[in-house]
Order: structure tokens, then C-alpha cells, then sequence
């Protein structure tokens, strides 16, 4: 049993951000491509699939996994890789696992930073920011949530962000996206992550999944947190 889980084949999509993020594990071996396609993500998720595919001489049905961000982001790129992976899903009747996309690229910073908080913010447009803090895990080291994922006023996710400065660290494109954040926040490390990496995605996943935290393809939803779309 843990021989077949070691060779699983995962593949993570994430399309909430302007960047097209699309990775293939096969075994113990990742290959990505990350490539800015602002509103062509219908026309380039597929073709990148495939490319990924061809260099591991595998085919789609070879898949037992399928991680997706699941948002928050743009409503139209959200729904873009969960459907795709929606599809791949049901048709091969394998599992998904769906994660924030704040989660994703909180966890990213967690690998190369020791700070001891992770706040999480994209650009929600409308004078807000998607916010979210983390922790890293005392006991594991592991990525814990501290906030839920929110949508909130630039003015509140600073006041989170300066109670806890000394041991803070940003990521997201939400800090640059205000100038009351961005002034008033230089003295805070930003990791420069500005969108989910699919990479990550996978390795975040794989251990939601290793876990028991899947999903069946008729399960999956996004994760929009404002239900009006702009």
C-alpha cells in the first residue's frame, strides 16, 4: 500500500490568479509550468496538461489524484481549473483534493522563512483584499490556520498585520494592490509570492490527501467568499 501511494500520480491546477499554474507528480518527480495567460486560461490549461504528460510518456488516465485551487481569485479563473479538474475527476473516478489559494502560497513561504506568522492577501478588488493568517506549528512545523479565509478593508488587514510585525511575514499581490498597506508596511517581509504555484499545490495536497482530506468530483466547490463577481 504505501509503495502504490510513493508512485501516485498527482496533478495540481490552480487558475484564481493571472497565472496559469499547472504541475505533474510522477513518483518522486515534479515538473511545473507557471506562465502569466491573463483571460486565456480556457485556451492554455488543457495544451499545458498535455505538454506535462508527454514529458513523463504518460497518459491522462494514468492520474490518481487531482489537487485544484479552489479560490479565492478571480471568479472566472476559479472556475476554469475546477472544472478541468472536476472533469478529469469524475471521468477517471478519482479523488480531489481542493485548497485556498491563500493556503498554497502561504505554505510556500513557510518552506523558506522562519517567521512565525504568514498573513496571506490578494487584491479583491472594490477596495478590499481575500485575507488569511497562518502559523507555523510548534510540535510539526506544519501550516495552521489562524483566520479563516475573509474578504476585508485594506484598513483592517493592516491593524492584523501590526500586532503581530516582529514575526510576520507577507505574501500575495494584496499588499502592493493599496497604497495604505503598501506605505505602511515596509518594514514587514514580503516573501514576493504573488500566486498559488501548482508545485506546492501538489506537495500541500499530497499531505490533505495522506490525511483522509479529499474530495469526490461531485463534491467540489469553489471558494468565491463574495458572492458578488467584479
Amino acid at each position: 500500500m504505501l509503495k502504490e501511494i510513493l508512485k501516485m500520480n498527482i496533478l495540481g491546477l490552480d487558475t484564481s490568479t493571472e497565472v496559469c499554474s499547472v504541475a505533474l507528480k510522477v513518483g518522486q518527480k515534479i515538473n511545473k509550468i507557471n506562465i502569466p495567460t491573463p483571460r486565456e486560461h480556457t485556451l492554455k490549461i488543457l495544451p499545458y496538461i498535455d505538454k506535462l504528460l508527454k514529458q513523463f510518456n504518460i497518459s491522462i488516465s494514468d492520474l490518481n489524484l487531482v489537487c485544484v485551487g479552489s479560490g479565492p481569485g478571480s471568479f472566472t479563473g476559479i472556475r476554469v481549473a475546477l472544472g478541468v479538474a472536476k472533469g478529469i475527476a469524475f471521468g477517471l473516478n478519482i479523488p480531489v483534493v481542493s485548497l485556498s489559494s491563500l493556503e498554497v502560497m502561504s505554505y510556500s513561504a513557510l518552506k523558506t522563512h522562519n517567521s512565525k506568522y504568514i498573513f496571506a492577501a490578494m487584491d479583491a478588488r472594490m477596495n478590499q483584499v481575500y485575507f488569511s493568517l497562518f502559523h507555523k506549528a510548534k510540535t510539526t512545523n506544519n501550516l495552521e490556520s489562524i483566520l479563516d479565509e475573509r474578504v476585508i478593508d485594506p484598513h483592517e488587514a493592516l491593524e492584523f498585520v501590526l500586532k503581530y510585525k516582529s514575526e510576520a511575514i507577507l505574501v500575495g499581490n494584496g499588499w502592493d494592490a493599496y497604497e495604505e498597506l503598501h506605505n505602511n508596511l515596509t518594514s514587514i517581509h514580503n516573501a514576493e509570492i504573488f500566486y498559488p504555484d501548482a508545485e506546492d499545490l501538489i506537495n500541500l495536497g499530497y499531505i490533505s490527501f495522506l490525511n483522509g482530506n479529499y474530495k469526490s468530483a461531485t463534491e467540489l466547490e469553489a471558494l468565491y467568499i463574495r458572492n458578488k463577481i467584479v
